[in-house]
């Protein structure tokens, strides 16, 4: 079969078994020609708007169904799976759109936010940008796996994702929009998922921050759950903004220095 032919059929038979990216290297172990050839193939399948290099030097393809020609590529979470086992590190989608994706609807997130255990660059393709952040971490935070057109995609649980909000706050929009969310994601938070959340965070400030908006907006079994925790940990006084000016009250059991006033859109 020539190589046009044959990258073709290779591209509309992983996308017929649900699959909307590749490696290079994935190609090349089944290809029945010479890298060069294999190249041009996928050069002409990329001018045709049926694949799209992910990063300009990158090796990896996404596949491009014909329904989403219009905008470039499909979904990240179509393909987010495939990319980060190709890069090897541990992954989960993150903040606000985690909080999305366990039904928080306040905020329209214009990115994909995805944990990692390395640093990345932003991605954009098509109209889709994914947005990193990174966490030594992240292979153990809870997540739960989700399935979106046949594929899988790792989403931290609604604990986790409160936890990771008030910790990285440059992608969480400020404290006064992860209220707004806790109000969403509080109600679908347990006890026990929320315990594993913090151990495997290990980090006493954030768990203060979200003590304190649990204590706050009125979800007390989460936040005497939160404040046991405290109590088996060590942790000192911190401010509920950091960044903020070190003034205001401070509210206990959480340590915390009220240095901001955080308001929970309706």
């Amino acid at each position: 079969m020539p190589m046009r032919g044959y990258v073709s059929e290779f591209t509309d038979r992983l996308q017929q078994q649900s699959r909307y990216g590749f490696a290079v290297s994935e190609l090349i172990a089944v290809a029945p020609v010479a890298r060069p050839a294999l190249n041009a193939a996928l050069r002409r399948l990329s001018a045709r708007g049926r694949l799209k290099r992910l990063t300009p030097r990158g090796d990896f393809f996404v596949i491009v169904p014909l329904e989403h020609r219009s905008m470039g590529a499909p979904p990240a979470a179509w393909f987010l799976d495939d990319y980060m086992r190709h890069l090897g590190c541990d992954y989960y989608v993150a903040l606000q759109s985690a909080a999305a994706w366990h039904g928080a609807t306040h905020f329209a997130v214009m990115e994909t936010q995805v944990m990692t255990s390395v640093q990345l660059r932003p991605i954009e393709i098509g109209r889709e940008r994914i947005r990193f952040f990174t966490k030594a971490n992240a292979g153990t935070t809870p997540t739960e796996t989700r399935v979106v057109e046949g594929m899988t995609v790792r989403v931290s649980t609604p604990e986790a994702t409160l936890l990771d909000l008030v910790r990285y706050t440059r992608g969480s929009g400020g404290l006064g929009r992860t209220a707004t969310m806790l109000g969403d994601l509080a109600p679908k938070c347990r006890r026990p998922r929320l315990l594993a959340a913090l151990e495997a965070a290990d980090d006493a400030p954030s768990a203060q921050r979200l003590g304190y908006l649990f204590d706050v907006f009125g979800h007390t079994g989460l936040a005497r759950a939160v404040a046991r925790w405290l109590d088996r940990h060590r942790h000192a006084v911190c401010p509920l903004a950091p960044g903020a000016p070190v003034e205001g009250a401070l509210r206990t059991p959480w340590n915390v220095i009220e240095n901001v006033t955080v308001e929970a859109a309706t």
